[in-house]
């Protein structure tokens, strides 16, 4: 294979002549894991010195929001685990293997597990953004992925870790590519954090909307007492089993003997087809027979249909005629008090879930049946009004979807940068 003029071929692949290849063990004065406290969890404390784990570290960025914390006691006994500012910490054990961040003012001087390597680099000889982005890489990874330590378990071992290689350009490229990384990697986290905070307005949104405290212009504030606290007073309420009927499915069995790739069968819809954050079921992988369908339970455009465990209480409207298996509950014949769109986000509130919760608490488990579904109280206004509050609604998820579309292109623009800035196809000036 030809190699591009002003490349060398090399164990990392192609990269500038002017480039090398550096193994994270002849740039790293340390590479090493923590210990966690003997007594676990029980021994965490609110305040402290911060202590790190798996969970803390993400993709390029610290988790923190659950971060714990340990005494000075416990501190003094992991000196050889403490974190320096631009330390970069790697997961090296469990489903997180290949995390890995740069260590920031917040955990300095904190400690890590022994899920989460520190990989300290040598002064003025490595960037740490720069070298966590190539981890990050699809080229780290694959490296990562390479290696087979811990059996059935994931797991790197430091010696493995030492021997990661890294194209090496100047230090001053390194801090080069690294600042063009991080410009939209801020961008990245902007749009993360508008996305959160778009999704709490709406949440909000949906809790005074959907109760009735907040009513939208040309519908009157005046209010009654119900089971389910202050709602207004031309709003119904009632038991969700007498406002729409509940059924539980049903399946043939046994199910294979009923399968068809006959394109004239009806949509066999199973939870696998389901996209556990989408609106809708729009399409199937399977159909049934005519005689199979006989024996299962069938459901139409425009029902609910609710797990009766997965996805605990969430709504998915379909948008194809099939049937179902047991493991579904369908919510049909509820257009004379309910506007699709509106019983959709008042299924998906916090109002219905809190019941389902409640109802189901003692059970071990929390699974969902048609005489529970059936019994949560729902409180609705006139059509109108319905139909008013699915749009404000549906436009909030409409911004928001909008958002994460642009989310997940700018991610995308990230990873075509790493790919040509890591491995020298672009240089920056």
């Amino acid at each position: 294979m030809a190699v591009k003029k002003g490349f060398k071929l090399t164990e990392v692949g192609e990269i500038p002549e002017d480039w090398e290849v550096r193994c994270l063990g002849e740039i790293s004065d340390k590479v090493g894991s923590g210990i966690t406290p003997t007594g676990g969890e029980k021994v965490y404390k609110s305040s402290g010195r911060p202590f790190v784990r798996s969970q803390n570290v993400g993709w390029g960025l610290l988790l923190l929001d659950d971060l714990a914390y340990i005494d000075e006691k416990t501190h003094s006994s992991f000196n050889s685990t403490e974190i320096k500012i631009y330390d970069i910490l790697l997961n090296i054990t469990g489903a997180s293997i290949g995390r890995s961040a740069v260590a920031n003012a917040q955990i300095a001087q904190g400690n890590v597990n022994q899920h989460v390597c520190i990989i300290r680099l040598k002064e003025g000889i490595a960037v740490p953004e720069y070298i966590c982005e190539y981890i990050l890489s699809d080229a780290g990874q694959r490296q990562i992925n390479n290696f087979q330590a811990g059996g059935n378990r994931q797991g790197l071992n430091f010696h493995q870790v030492r021997s990661i290689n890294i194209p090496f350009p100047s230090y001053t490229e390194q801090s080069t590519i690294a600042a063009a990384l991080s410009d939209i990697d801020t961008l990245i986290t902007s749009l993360e954090r508008l996305i959160a905070k778009k999704r709490l307005i709406k949440q909000g949104a949906m809790r005074e909307l959907l109760t009735g405290k907040r009513r939208l212009p040309g519908y009157v504030a005046n209010y009654k007492l119900t089971e389910l606290g202050t709602i207004p007073e031309d709003w119904g309420i009632a038991p969700l089993g007498q406002v729409a009927l509940i059924l539980r499915g049903s399946s043939p069995r046994p199910i294979e003997q009923y399968l068809t790739k006959n394109h004239n069968g009806h949509n066999w819809i199973k939870i696998g087809d389901v996209n556990p954050t989408a609106k809708y079921i729009i399409t199937t992988e399977e159909k049934i027979t005519n005689e199979g369908a006989i024996h299962s339970r069938p459901v139409h455009k425009g029902d609910f249909l609710l797990s009766n465990s997965m996805s605990f209480g969430r709504p998915y409207v379909l948008q194809i005629d099939g049937c179902i298996h047991d493991g579904w509950l369908v919510i049909q014949n509820y257009n004379k008090y309910f506007y699709t769109d509106f019983l959709y986000y008042l299924l998906c509130s916090e109002l219905i879930l809190k019941q389902y919760i409640s109802k189901a608490a003692g059970s071990g488990v929390l699974n969902l049946n048609k005489e529970l579904v059936a019994s949560v109280l729902v409180c609705y206004p006139s059509y109108s009004e319905q139909k008013a509050i699915a749009a404000v609604l549906s436009d909030m998820d409409s911004e928001i979807s909008a958002l994460e579309s642009k989310l997940e292109k700018t991610r995308q623009i990230k990873a075509g940068m790493m790919n040509e800035l890591l491995t020298g196809r672009i240089r920056l000036s």
